[in-house]
């Protein structure tokens, strides 16, 4: 079934929607990690996009 093209647009774009699987996907492509450490680091800090990112840095 195909998502409401509002509800996409309208989303806040500075947290990663978890329960979505096309957005943890594209976030785990552009951040160049896989989709399951997307998800377990999101349950550690949280779904904001800066907070990931920090994380991921922390962890490299």
């Amino acid at each position: 079934m195909a998502e409401n093209l509002v509800d996409l647009f309208q989303r806040d774009r500075s947290r990663i929607h978890v329960d979505k699987e096309w957005e943890v996907a594209y976030w785990a492509k552009k951040l160049g990690i896989p989709k399951e450490t997307l998800v377990d680091i999101i349950h550690e800090v949280g779904p904001v996009v800066e907070a990931v990112v920090r994380q991921i840095k922390q962890r490299q």
